[in-house]
């Protein structure tokens, strides 16, 4: 759900504020909507270009005026910000997040035995009195990668944990699809290789199943890529 910044009472003038919200969105029209419309919770960002105004809201845009969202000024809008999380999960299914910033690091030896999840959230700070920042995820559930080891060679994640903006985002989106491309090339040059350096004991089953988890999870990453791309297109409607 997004995380509106607010007083934690509400005063007269946000009561004011409300009634004067309601107004703006009779006369909201919306232009696009932006979010996962698979699942009917997932979060929307949706506005109305010819007004430079939008809302954010979870749920489909057919319904969204009852819930009353904050109609905000595109020049209200004083800065947007990516936030990729990236967790390492063991097989148990315990997180590793705070293994890895506080009792231990991630050892080389367990990179193949990890699933790596990852979480992207648009951060969308503005000088709206009642809603001053505006945090959401734009993807409904985690992104789960396991990243192969390639040739002897053990790789952490993706390693794209942080926080981006304008630029920024930009270039993420040309470093995560360099390593679709690659992982792409690996694994043909695998499919080619595999007979010549052992790989041809594999029975047909264990083959079909390792090139259809090597197509899982590329496509995976593929779709993340979507939804860092979706980030990008709000920050260049809203700062320009």
């Amino acid at each position: 759900m997004a995380l509106f910044s607010r007083k934690k009472e509400i005063s007269a003038e946000e009561i004011q504020a409300k009634e004067e919200n309601k107004k703006k969105l009779e006369d909201f029209n919306v232009t696009k909507a932006w979010g996962v419309k698979k699942y009917e919770s997932a979060m929307q960002f949706i506005f109305d270009k010819e007004k430079r105004q939008f809302v954010v809201v979870e749920g489909p845009e057919e319904t969204f005026k009852e819930k009353n969202p904050y109609v905000i000024d595109f020049d209200q809008v004083e800065d947007v910000v990516l936030e990729v999380e990236e967790m390492w999960f063991e097989k148990s299914g315990q997180t590793g997040q705070q293994d890895i910033f506080n009792r231990r690091n991630l050892m080389q030896d367990m990179y193949a035995k990890v699933e790596w999840h990852y979480d992207c959230y648009v951060i969308i700070k503005t000088t709206h009195p009642f809603a001053e920042e505006i945090k959401f995820k734009t993807n409904y559930k985690p992104t789960i990668v396991k990243v192969k080891s390639r040739r002897f060679l053990y790789r952490r994640g993706l390693e794209i944990g942080g926080q981006y903006r304008g630029e920024g985002i930009e270039e993420l989106i040309r470093k995560m699809s360099e390593w679709v491309g690659r992982e792409e090339s690996a694994v043909k040059k695998d499919k080619v290789l595999g007979p010549l350096t052992g790989g041809g004991k594999a029975s047909f089953g264990e083959k079909f199943l390792a090139d259809w988890m090597d197509g899982v999870y590329i496509q995976r990453v593929e779709n993340m890529i979507k939804h860092v791309e979706r980030v990008d297109r709000i920050s260049k409607l809203l700062l320009k």
